[in-house]
């Protein structure tokens, strides 16, 4: 299997609107990042953002569901599929495992307490070459695969490591995807320094809104 490609479930999309139409909050995470900060973003930010600045600047987090509309797997084939294509999150676990993971497209990661994620494995792509990337053949020495410390070190996370590394890692690093071991990768591709306007009335903070826009 291949996870770094262009496919992504409508999902998110769909569920987002349905949530809004309806006057909810469509919740994320307690992470988001600004392509232009960043030199990797989240392969999945091509589709699952938060908006899209002039067609090039991206504002992207990690969605959140409720258990009504988490996926569950139990098994590494399904693992796979969901990491190649999923814009939704889902819920993995096996009987060797104590903790159940959650991930969408091409993430990987813990659900703390306060909405907050720690995130152990990431598929990313060169911030420049987001928006190419959906244009035709993929050049793979635009992408990187981001692993924590604690998932390549972990004794809990062997089996689940281990299997990722022979199945899916490996065979992308002989196609020329970068391999990134780091502390922390939330600090690598989910940088945002930007500083959000005070706004004098709804129709100002609607007219700056305004500014995004979905496609990309």
């Amino acid at each position: 299997m291949n996870i770094i490609n262009t496919y992504f479930s409508p999902e998110y999309k769909a569920i987002k609107k349905y949530v809004e139409d309806r006057g909810q909050l469509f919740q994320n995470y307690n992470i988001d990042g600004i392509s232009s900060e960043n030199e990797y973003v989240p392969i999945s930010a091509v589709k699952v953002n938060l908006g899209i600045y002039n067609g090039k600047v991206v504002h992207y987090s990690i969605p959140k569901s409720n258990n009504e509309r988490t996926i569950f797997l139990k098994t590494y084939t399904r693992l796979y599929s969901a990491l190649e294509y999923n814009t939704m999150p889902f819920a993995f676990s096996t009987k060797a495992m104590s903790k159940t993971l959650k991930g969408i497209k091409g993430i990987l990661f813990e659900e703390l307490s306060n909405s907050n994620v720690n995130i152990l494995f990431l598929v990313a792509v060169k911030t420049e070459y987001m928006k190419l990337m959906l244009n035709g053949t993929l050049d793979m020495s635009k992408f990187a695969i981001f692993i924590s410390k604690e998932f390549y070190t972990s004794v809990e996370y062997k089996s689940l490591h281990s299997k990722l590394q022979r199945e899916m890692i490996i065979p992308l690093l002989e196609l020329g995807v970068e391999l990134i071991i780091t502390n922390n990768i939330e600090e690598k591709c989910f940088k945002n320094n930007v500083i959000v306007p005070k706004f004098r009335s709804v129709v100002e903070m609607k007219e700056y809104l305004s500014s995004f826009n979905s496609a990309i």
